[in-house]
């Protein structure tokens, strides 16, 4: 993939420019490529996105990608988004510890720490998995429990969707569905390597994106971009 391309397509997005490097970040973890993260912080941080030039703008574009790693563990995997929080980490305190404290310091969680802080994640996480799925909620919730007692009820609705997918301080219901489904597509293969078997997800997502009150341009700006990312 050449590097250009990508910057390229952050600058001209038909989506705000911190979300564009955000999903950009989000697929090169999802595609087990975090140190590609690196090049894209060091892009951001020597102020060469045209839109995103400021050190205001910089500190809460990475407040946006670290949020988005941590909303994309239920799509990709917890390995691969230590691997990349620990590239963010570790590049941004590495360019400038005054930055990264100010980071920090700005991004203090506001999320209960347990669910007895939060005795209302279960309703939030059911809220906005019926959001995404729209009327196939109950279809899709008798099938999960079917395939395992515990998969829908607690794994998805209350940890997955209420503990982390509906965290709404940083990135709301739009922009998490631009990262679940830019992570499910650079993961997908293409090919003999594939049975296909997240197409149906890939779809699920798009049609959330929809819900969510994104056009088909920006739609088919994300699968673009996870394409670019996936195919080098």
């Amino acid at each position: 993939m050449d590097e250009t391309t990508s910057y390229e397509l952050v600058d001209h997005a038909p989506i705000e420019a911190s979300y564009a490097l955000t999903l950009l970040c989000c697929a090169f973890a999802a595609a087990d490529r975090p140190k590609r993260i690196v090049s894209t912080l060091h892009h951001l941080l020597s102020g060469r996105f045209k839109s995103l030039a400021s050190r205001e703008e910089s500190v809460l574009c990475i407040q946006i990608v670290r949020e988005a790693l941590i909303k994309s563990i239920p799509t990709c995997g917890i390995p691969k988004i230590i691997n990349a929080l620990s590239v963010v980490h570790d590049t941004i305190r590495k360019h400038d510890e005054s930055l990264w404290n100010e980071i920090i310091a700005s991004e203090a969680s506001t999320e209960p720490r347990s669910l007895e802080q939060n005795p209302n994640v279960r309703d939030r996480g059911s809220a906005l998995f019926e959001t995404v799925y729209g009327p196939k909620t109950q279809k899709l919730r008798d099938r999960l429990t079917s395939v395992h007692p515990d998969l829908y009820d607690p794994i998805i609705v209350q940890d997955a969707y209420g503990r982390i997918l509906a965290r709404d301080s940083i990135l709301d219901f739009r922009a998490t569905e631009y990262v679940n489904l830019v992570v499910l597509l650079a993961q997908v293969r293409s090919g003999k390597d594939s049975d296909g078997m997240l197409d149906l997800q890939v779809k699920s997502h798009e049609i959330g994106c929809q819900r969510a009150g994104a056009t088909e341009e920006q739609v088919e700006f994300v699968r673009g971009l996870a394409n670019v990312v996936r195919n080098k």
